[in-house]
């Protein structure tokens, strides 16, 4: 039987409910002041006959982050960006099921609404499609054209600070003890948590609209919130020998 740790769910008014993609609902685009479109979008709840559109918070199971954060420069006045690939192990098949449906869900739509949601008078031909749409399941083949484990990125909404490091203001537990407001350079200490390689990482993350750059869309999926687990590799128990072991 699953549980709410090993699949994605919706997180409204402290319940959480199994995410259906079909329950997605499209808005009328958007341009924003710097000329980015984007395709705003809700959860519809239905009660009955009654229905209610709500912000899609959704919360992730425990995945690994193998290779710890990307941060890069967007321009000189201290401005950053920071994503995470989190692996999608393969115990986590409901969890892969439902990312892969709600891929295949947007792929639809955009079929349905590529002109309006584009900003082109353009019918697109499946390869434009296939080329446009930046799916939430990420996979790739190795040299020996056998597929990696498959990845969902996750936006880390970060800044820099004066000192030159990375923060983050959302709040990241550790081995859900939470990094306090009240520690002295708390938002640093936050996303150094979450860079950290190797560890097991569950997201609350939010998904408020699909973003349109460079002639692709991007369902951005945004952290909210992050529990780090430490993984030790070794008991911590155990007593090393500190003589030398060598032959």
């Amino acid at each position: 039987m699953s549980s709410v740790s090993d699949n994605l769910y919706l997180l409204h008014n402290n319940e959480a409910i199994p995410f259906d993609p079909q329950c997605v609902v499209y808005e009328e685009p958007k341009v924003n002041e710097r000329g980015v479109r984007s395709v705003p979008v809700k959860y519809r709840i239905r009660r009955g006959n009654d229905y209610k559109d709500v912000p899609i918070v959704m919360q992730m199971p425990p995945m690994l982050n193998r290779f710890g954060c990307s941060v890069w420069d967007q321009n000189k006045d201290r401005r950053v960006s920071s994503t995470v690939d989190l692996e999608i192990a393969r115990d986590l098949k409901a969890f892969l099921t439902t990312l892969q449906e709600f891929d295949d869900a947007l792929y639809g739509e955009l079929a349905k609404m590529f002109r309006q949601w584009m900003g082109t008078n353009k019918y697109p031909s499946k390869k434009v499609m296939d080329n446009t749409l930046v799916r939430l399941v990420r996979e790739k083949m190795d040299k020996e054209n056998k597929p990696y484990p498959p990845k969902v990125r996750i936006k880390i909404p970060v800044n820099q600070n004066a000192k030159g490091e990375v923060e983050t203001y959302i709040p990241v537990f550790k081995n859900k003890e939470i990094i306090k407001r009240s520690e002295p350079n708390y938002q640093a200490k936050r996303f150094n948590a979450l860079k950290e390689s190797g560890n097991k990482v569950r997201m609350v993350v939010r998904l408020d609209a699909l973003w349109v750059l460079n002639e692709k869309i991007y369902p951005t999926l945004r952290a909210y919130q992050a529990d780090v687990e430490s993984l030790n590799f070794f008991n911590p128990q155990e007593e090393i020998p500190e003589t030398y072991m060598f032959k």
